[in-house]
Formats: C-alpha cells, sequence, structure tokens
C-alpha cells in the first residue's frame, strides 16, 4: 500500500501499518518541522494521502458505477479515465490493467493490508471512496475473466507452484474438462526430450489448503501477539532515539552538523527498517488467526474466509510446491519453507 511519509511523530503503528519510513536522510528537516515527505501520491487522494481528490474520487466511484450497471470491462474503464484527460500518479496514460489494478485496490474501501493479507483490526487513517460492499461487488464481476495476470488466479498454486524439470512456475489450463497446471514455459524454449510439469489442479490445491491450515493451525495466535509486542517496544525505543537526534540543532561553535549526525540515524534507520519487516512477517501470520468471518471459528474455515489473494499471498510466503510431468510418482511435492 503506497503512502506518503509522514511526520516523526507519527504513532507507533501508523508506522507500521502501511507507513513506510523516511526515504532519504536528507529528508531529516522537512520531516522535523512537521512537513510530509516525498511519496508516491495514490490516485482519489491528495498529496497526504489521507483527504480524498475530489474529482479523482468521484471518477473511481463512476467507475464502480460503471461495473456494477453496465457491466464496463477493464477496456471500457481505462478509455473512459483517458476520456476524462485524468493521468495515473505518474502522468501516464491509463491501460486496461492499471485501471483495474487501482480499481480493486483494498485502500478504495478503507481496507488496511500488509503485503496482501488484511488486517481485520486495523483502522485505516485515510479516507475511503466507497464502501466495502461495493469493492467487493466489483471484484467479483472483472476478477474472473479478466484477472489481472492473465492467469486462472483463483487457483492457489498458479504462478507459485514450480515445474519440477525446468523451475518455471506453473498455470492452470482451462482447455481441459478437469483443469490441470502445467508448466509455464513456453514450449518453443524447451528442451523437446524433457517432460514438464503436468498435475490436476484441484488435487494439488486440496494438498496446498491443507498443508497451509496444518501450519497455521499450529501458531499460537498469543505467541504471535506477543512477539508483535515485543517489537512494537523496540520500535519505540528507536523512535525515541531518532526523535532526539532529529531535534539536535546545528551548532557551529560546538562542531555540530548533519553531517556528524547522518551515521547514527542511518543506523537507526537500517534497524527500524528490519523491524518494520520483522513486524510485517508476525502480523501476516497473527492475521489469519484474526480472521472472524461470519460463523467461523476453525482454521479451516478462517482460512476459506480470506480472499484468494490473501490464500495465495499465504501459500507464497509458507511453501514451496514442485509439480511433475504427468504419470510420476509424486505428482507434486510440497515443503514448508518455514517451521
Amino acid at each position: 500500500m503506497a503512502v506518503g511519509v509522514r511526520h516523526a511523530s507519527d504513532t507507533i503503528d501508523r508506522m507500521i501499518i502501511g507507513v513506510p519510513m523516511v526515504a532519504s536522510m536528507t529528508t531529516w528537516q522537512s520531516v522535523r518541522d512537521g512537513h510530509p515527505g516525498v511519496g508516491h501520491r495514490c490516485f482519489g487522494w491528495k498529496r497526504d494521502n489521507t483527504t480524498l481528490e475530489p474529482t479523482e474520487a468521484s471518477a473511481v466511484r463512476e467507475l464502480f458505477d460503471l461495473v456494477l450497471d453496465r457491466g464496463a470491462r477493464p477496456r471500457d474503464l481505462a478509455e473512459y479515465l483517458n476520456e476524462l484527460g485524468l493521468l495515473t500518479p505518474f502522468g501516464n496514460a491509463w491501460r486496461p490493467e492499471t485501471a483495474t489494478r487501482m480499481l480493486l485496490r483494498p485502500r478504495n474501501a478503507g481496507v488496511v493490508t500488509v503485503h496482501g493479507v488484511e488486517l481485520p483490526d486495523a483502522v485505516a487513517f485515510w479516507a475511503p471512496i466507497v464502501t466495502r460492499d461495493v469493492l467487493d461487488a466489483a471484484s467479483d464481476r472483472l476478477r474472473p475473466r479478466d484477472a489481472l495476470t492473465h492467469t486462472f488466479a483463483r487457483w492457489l498454486g498458479t504462478n507459485i507452484a514450480r515445474c519440477a524439470t525446468c523451475g518455471a512456475v506453473v498455470k492452470a489450463s482451462s482447455t481441459d474438462e478437469a483443469p490441470v497446471y502445467l508448466c509455464g514455459l513456453p514450449v518453443r524454449e524447451r528442451v523437446p526430450v524433457l517432460r514438464h510439469a503436468r498435475a490436476d489442479a484441484a488435487t494439488v490445491d486440496a494438498a496446498i489448503r491443507t498443508e497451509v491450515v496444518n501450519i497455521i493451525g499450529a501458531e499460537s495466535a498469543e505467541i504471535a501477539n506477543n512477539e508483535i509486542r515485543r517489537i512494537d517496544l523496540d520500535v519505540a525505543d528507536l523512535m525515541e532515539q531518532r526523535r532526539e537526534l532529529l531535534q539536535v540543532p546545528e551548532d557551529d561553535a560546538l562542531g555540530v552538523t548533519f553531517m556528524d549526525l547522518k551515521p547514527r540515524l542511518a543506523a537507526v534507520q537500517r534497524r527500524l527498517t528490519a523491524l518494520h519487516r520483522e513486524r510485517a512477517d508476525v502480523q501476516r501470520r497473527a492475521a489469519m488467526l484474526a480472521v472472524r468471518t461470519g460463523d467461523a471459528t476453525t482454521t479451516a474455515e478462517r482460512f476459506d474466509a480470506l480472499s484468494i489473494d490473501s490464500r495465495r499471498n499465504l501459500v507464497a510466503e509458507l511453501l514451496d510446491i514442485r509439480v511433475y510431468p504427468r504419470g510420476s510418482t509424486p505428482a507434486f511435492t510440497i515443503e514448508r519453507r518455514v517451521s
């Protein structure tokens, strides 16, 4: 989730959940004075990525209406934005895939995610454009025929599992009555005498689901949350060190300059970045255990309640999957990336 750099006095939660650290030490004075640093602006919001940009936000709502009321497709979305004279935040014309990706962002409905996994208890600090129901309805309309990867992303192993022969990612084929995983390496690039991946997609996905549920089910939500609290304490200490360094005035008489402070600031920044990544990893695992959807109570039900994107992100993080040629024994192998 791309948002602008916030003031150094932001809360720990804001800093960790979706708010990156200061991009460069050269922006330290701006941050110290309370001005946002340089960051990527999200379409639909102003530079602070918190306040809605009226014209763009209105266009986004109109796109949702076009999808839900008129059955608009990705090409229609791009054409509509270009006809309005609106450009991407990078100043480019819209293409079908970029328009679709923008429209289906969880951010549009105020949904907070970390590496594609939704954080149910997190509260967005930006103004949403539409409701969650509208986003989900549009996602159902657009994703089946026009998946962003142009593959069968509804399958857990697509573009994640790999061919045991050549190492290329596998893709689900719709040419068979029962979809199968096939090696994604173009035929013209294959060695003719070698056989490549082919396995029943439903069978592989069932095994993937079982393995992920077993891994997550063995995790303790309490242990994960305790780990998060420990990281937060370390972050708080480092943030205090960082604030103190940023408040040190330049004093020619004492020979104190920003260049003297820069190595210490850089060291603190590196540690903060490492903690940010560590917390995101733990939060991603804890998020799975925190999911509450309808009557879902078991780990398997919670996993099934996640969006397909969230489930695939968990699979990519936790498992290493190899698919073998047809007739091989075994047809596929699944190994854990983490214990």
